[in-house]
């Protein structure tokens, strides 16, 4: 597993924040040319954040009562991240040759297990005992 980040992700983030500082550097400028009083520069950063994450729900606000139905109740969304885990269903770290690692975990859930697409999926909303 690589330790650093990869290089394009750094010059990413330095693009993003050039075009921060300029667009605040710009936003001063008109501010004053209509002489009115600009935001500091945190107090933009942090407006910009808040206008960007607009009103998505917190993932702490989830209930964790009745996952079972939750689980079970056929209403499922998979996402797709970056990361790998180890599957729910069928990964298992005791045996040699166990650990299978996955890419989607299931949203609707309160805990988001990760778990294959198809049979591991199919098997943990469909039934109670799950493991393969």
């Amino acid at each position: 597993m690589r330790k650093s980040p990869k290089w394009w992700r750094k010059l990413f983030f330095w693009g993003l924040e050039i075009c921060l500082i300029n667009s605040y550097i710009l936003y001063k400028q008109v501010k004053r040319q209509r002489n009115e009083q600009p935001l500091t520069h945190l107090h933009s950063r942090k407006m910009l954040v808040d206008k960007l994450r607009g009103d998505f729900r917190d993932r702490a606000s989830r209930s964790t009562s009745n996952s079972d139905e939750i689980r079970l109740n056929g209403k499922l969304r998979v996402i797709l991240t970056g990361t790998k885990k180890d599957c729910k269903v069928c990964s298992s770290r005791n045996k040699p040759g166990g650990r299978h690692e996955t890419t989607y975990y299931c949203d609707t859930c309160p805990d988001e297990p990760r778990m294959h697409l198809g049979q591991c999926f199919i098997n943990y909303h469909t039934k109670r005992n799950y493991r393969l």
